[in-house]
């Protein structure tokens, strides 16, 4: 005799199913209450026969219940409601309760319901950690055998799901599902707090995190965390050293396929984003987002020591190294050091000697095009840097920064023997030499040495007898700027006594 099926067991609805003649589900209520059933049925046109029907007998007739569960009929059974058949009356009963919503078993931990008691076990797992399957391959540990055989395609290659629009392949189901939708352009979940919309719920719970601040995933390494799974999984690839994304025209690597998408830009220049206000274009959207807030005037990037604001996180960080006086960004050739990994790329061209960027004025090249656009202004005379105090204007925007410090007073630079602050790191290198006893410039005439070239310009002087700085009022000539000073203020108290005379 077989051995009935545990219908409320691991074993799928599908593994059970077989083909045959219909038969309706009320056949299998005694044939005296047939009659009366289908009279009350008609009552009622508007109601499920699932619920008129089976429960009612079922709820009244505990041994019928047993025997309904655990007998397999000759004929197959056909459910009234999608014409599916099954050969065990117990496997039609729990597929019923698809069609009425039935479900009965409830996880006592978070009070999930469930319409079979294996899917409530696999449910559990989730709670106790439980995860029995392992694959023999990479021996990762599943709590589900779906789970278990999706995961078995990643070492096959198999993709058994295709895209009938594109001919694209996936192998789970649902990334097909997904998939679909950059077709459709339907994005039916939306947040209540933003109204943003996506194509997904999962997408969208990640989504909702950004408003929460909540970040689940955690790595283990430096316990930095991320709102999902799939950033936490390409932050451990910094860990691991893993880029699985390759370039196919540098063969660059990187550690995300959007990374990999973003740098092909550089290649093809393609730059899809565009500001509304000004047209400028930019490769990314984070470089537009960023854009933007320089005509909203916001800076929400403040620094902490000088309380200066800025409009990318980046741009502090850098910013704080001045305080700091750290450069971590070293050239291998010259030792030079940097506060910016951009800086040492731009300084490593001039080792390389590549200088792809010609001037077409002066025929002068250039190892970036920031530097040639900077240089063309030499020629066309324009200074778009106005400072806002003295309406100063400047060809490059460090060279208004650095100004902008005789207003503020800043002094980013600080001398670690004496506390002493300087303006500019140029100054803060000479004032060091004062400590260290160097003197590295000599004088070719009388072998005087100097902390700094500009020392020995003006030390030339006595030597030359070059007198650059005349008074526009006696044209008297003075070798230092500082001496011309002391007689302007001289010939004002002079001019000053003059014209009280004169007034008298």
């Amino acid at each position: 005799m077989e051995a009935a099926p545990d219908f409320d067991g691991d074993e799928g609805l599908d593994d059970l199913d077989a083909g045959g003649t219909p038969v309706s589900m009320a056949s299998l209520i005694e044939p005296k209450h047939q009659n009366d059933q289908n009279k009350h049925r008609s009552s009622h046109p508007g109601k499920n026969p699932v619920n008129s029907v089976w429960d009612e007998e079922l709820q009244q007739n505990s041994e019928l219940k047993r025997q309904v569960k655990t007998s397999k009929v000759g004929k197959p059974l056909h459910c009234t409601v999608c014409n599916k058949e099954f050969r065990y009356a117990g496997l039609l009963q729990t597929h019923l309760r698809a069609h009425t919503g039935e479900r009965p078993f409830e996880c006592e931990v978070c009070n999930q319901k469930f319409s079979q008691k294996s899917n409530l076990r696999t449910h559990l797992r989730r709670h106790t950690g439980d995860k029995p399957l392992e694959c023999e391959v990479c021996n990762q540990k599943f709590s589900q055998k779906s789970n278990l055989r999706t995961h078995l395609r990643r070492h096959t290659g198999d993709k058994p799901f295709e895209c009938s629009i594109c001919n694209k392949k996936f192998a789970r189901a649902g990334y097909l599902t997904s998939h679909h939708r950059t077709h459709t352009g339907l994005k039916s979940f939306e947040c209540t707090i933003c109204y943003k919309k996506f194509s997904e719920t999962c997408s969208l719970r990640t989504h909702l995190r950004t408003h929460t601040g909540e970040k689940p995933f955690e790595c283990t390494v430096c316990n930095k965390k991320f709102i999902s799974g799939d950033k936490l999984k390409i932050h451990l690839r910094v860990h691991t050293g893993e880029k699985p994304f390759e370039c196919t025209v540098c063969n660059k690597k990187f550690l995300s396929r959007g990374q990999l998408i973003s740098h092909l830009r550089i290649h093809t220049g393609d730059k899809p984003y565009q500001c509304m206000v000004c047209q400028r274009r930019f490769s990314h959207l984070y470089g537009l987002r960023i854009h933007l807030r320089a005509h909203a005037g916001v800076k929400p990037f403040e620094c902490t020591i000088c309380k200066r604001k800025m409009s990318r996180s980046t741009t502090l960080k850098i910013h704080l190294q001045t305080h700091t006086g750290e450069k971590p960004f070293e050239c291998t050739v010259c030792n030079k050091s940097f506060t910016s990994g951009n800086a040492l790329q731009k300084h490593r061209k001039t080792h390389a000697g590549v200088k792809l960027f010609e001037c077409s004025k002066c025929s002068k090249k250039l190892s970036c095009s920031e530097s040639l656009k900077a240089h063309l202004r030499i020629h066309t005379g324009d200074k778009p840097f106005k400072c806002t105090v003295c309406d100063k204007k400047f060809n490059r925007r460090s060279h208004l920064k650095v100004h902008l410090r005789i207003h503020t007073g800043e002094k980013p630079f600080e001398c670690t023997v004496c506390n002493k602050k300087f303006a500019y790191p140029d100054c803060l290198k000479i004032h060091l030499q004062t400590h260290t006893g160097d003197n590295p410039v000599e004088c070719t005439v009388c072998n005087k040495k100097f902390t700094s070239r500009s020392y020995l310009q003006k030390h030339l002087r006595i030597h030359t007898g070059e007198k650059p700085y005349g008074c526009i009022v006696c044209n008297k000539k003075f070798r230092y700027s500082s001496y011309l000073k002391i007689h302007l203020r001289t010939r004002r108290q002079a001019l000053q006594v003059h014209n009280l005379q004169w007034e008298i």
